[in-house]
């Protein structure tokens, strides 16, 4: 679901930014312009990288 709307939402337009610890979405979200930002899945830090 997030991933069909964020596809969208790319598609008309807009600027979107998507959190994640990987997967195998990436490519697709990529492939629309939408902006990735790598989040740790460990609670240490919990810091995102670009």
């Amino acid at each position: 679901m997030m991933v069909d709307r964020a596809c969208m939402q790319a598609r008309m337009g807009q600027d979107v930014v998507v959190a994640s610890s990987g997967g195998g979405f990436e490519p697709l979200l990529r492939r629309h312009g939408i902006t990735i930002f790598r989040c740790s899945s460990r609670v240490s830090r919990g810091v995102c990288r670009q």
